[in-house]
């Protein structure tokens, strides 16, 4: 067990861990399976049977919401981890204390599933926008380690985003900032059709605006007019995987902004276009050739102040 002990990682949709089949998932190289117990409620073990190491993820979910490997049929509580049944023990014979899994902590907030493998844990963060019913959902694998997807979200988030009608510009329109404890970036953006020249514009279009948690990297991107009326939103979960890959899940949903272009954009989600959604397939040949901006600082010491100074540096030292 690896991952950090205090902190909650997303790994899952809500409505991919149900009561017939467990699921596995990674996060940062360890193995965990998620299912649901016999009361509906979300449970994660380490995905090792302990017996002849088969993941079980593989196996089923008893009617009584023990966890029962699919080889031999040991079966796992999903509070504790502890085997509770081996179906070949002789009458009266008890299952040794010391067989179990690890447990994880599990919880299901805002349409992901989040683990966690320590006791004092960080609080999620909360909502930065309010989510209507209209909500679209999904889930890719990139091949970027995870501070690697960072780092290009923050210097360009164009490569990774597929954003229905709209253009993100390369132009920073205000420095890395903390704002109640995220991280936050704006850029220019522009609807599809509109100028291409961004350079000197008093007043853009659309203002992109990225909003980062220091310590995981879970993420609120939006697009807002001007006056702050909120086009689109989008929340990324961006947790380690496993072999240098990373895994994102997102929701996307459209505002009840005004305008012409706001309308068409809440038309096509009627129509089953999300908003903003995350590339399946991303251009690597592109994303090497950024060059390197806002994301200077993300993995900084406090030797060098760097070009956007030593903010996050300070804000992990305060946390």
């Amino acid at each position: 067990m690896s991952i950090q002990s205090s902190q909650w990682w997303a790994v899952a949709l809500a409505a991919e861990v149900t009561a017939a089949k467990p699921k596995g998932v990674s996060v940062d190289n360890e193995p965990i399976v998620l299912f649901r117990d016999q009361s509906g409620a979300i449970r994660a073990l380490e995905d090792r049977c302990p017996h002849r190491r088969m993941p079980l993820s593989l196996g089923r979910v008893r009617e009584d919401g023990l966890l029962q490997c699919g080889y031999h049929g040991w079966s796992f509580d999903g509070v504790t981890g502890q085997c509770k049944a081996i179906p070949n023990l002789l009458v009266g014979e008890k299952v040794p204390s010391t067989y179990g899994v690890f447990p994880y902590r599990a919880i299901e907030q805002n349409d992901f599933i989040y683990v966690a493998a320590g006791t004092a844990l960080q609080a999620l963060p909360p909502n930065l926008y309010a989510s209507p019913k209209k909500i679209f959902s999904g889930r890719h694998t990139v091949g970027l380690a995870h501070a690697e997807f960072i780092a290009a979200l923050m210097d360009g988030p164009q490569l990774l985003l597929d954003c229905a009608g709209i253009r993100i510009s390369d132009t920073l329109i205000a420095d890395p900032h903390l704002e109640d404890g995220w991280l936050v970036m704006e850029r220019a953006a522009f609807w599809l059709g509109q100028t291409q020249f961004d350079g000197f514009v008093r007043e853009y279009k659309l203002i992109f605006r990225l909003a980062i948690n220091p310590e995981t990297a879970e993420s609120w991107l939006s697009f807002t007019h001007p006056d702050s009326s909120v086009v689109a939103v989008a929340h990324l979960a961006i947790t380690p995987s496993t072999r240098g890959t990373t895994a994102i899940l997102w929701r996307s949903f459209a505002s009840t902004a005004a305008g012409v272009r706001s309308t068409l954009l809440r038309s096509a989600a009627a129509l089953g276009r999300a908003p903003i959604t995350v590339r399946a397939h991303i251009d690597m040949g592109a994303v090497a050739r950024l060059l390197v901006g806002p994301s200077e600082h993300w993995q900084r010491d406090n030797r060098e102040p760097g070009l956007y100074g030593t903010i996050l540096t300070k804000e992990r030292a305060r946390l």
